[in-house]
């Protein structure tokens, strides 16, 4: 069994709320997408450099992406 955990920051929290509804949604979708295979098309999944390295992000909407380690 893989143990799979997702912890989201205040900050997201905080910055999700404001999102519209439809994105909401969207997100949700990503992040089933995400929990059944990372690497999935769909989510440009990506590494980042600079201020964020060590990080990775998915593709949500448009510029809308999440971080995550």
């Amino acid at each position: 069994m893989i143990y799979q955990r997702i912890d989201f920051t205040k900050g997201f929290v905080k910055q999700f709320k404001k999102l519209p509804e439809k994105s909401k949604q969207r997100f949700y979708v990503r992040l089933e997408i995400f929990k059944h295979s990372s690497s999935d098309p769909m989510l440009d999944n990506r590494a980042l450099k600079g201020k964020y390295l060590g990080y990775r992000s998915i593709d949500i909407k448009g510029d809308l992406r999440a971080l995550y380690i």
